[in-house]
């Protein structure tokens, strides 16, 4: 699903630049609020959400 950056927390991009995957949640029935969200195609940055769009961690992938 594309991510579109509306809260202006990761560099801009141009739309489609983001992707988002959800990030199961034990316990919960719904999506809840982890995320990650690659930028790129191929992705060339990977960042974490644990708080649903109000922090982000860039990661490195294994």
């Amino acid at each position: 699903m594309t991510f579109e950056n509306r809260e202006g927390r990761l560099p801009q991009k141009p739309r489609g630049y983001y992707r988002e995957f959800t990030v199961d949640t034990p316990g919960l029935n719904h999506r809840g609020p982890r995320r990650v969200v690659t930028g790129g195609n191929p992705p060339e940055v990977y960042y974490y959400t644990e708080d649903h769009y109000g922090s982000f961690t860039r990661i490195t992938p294994p």
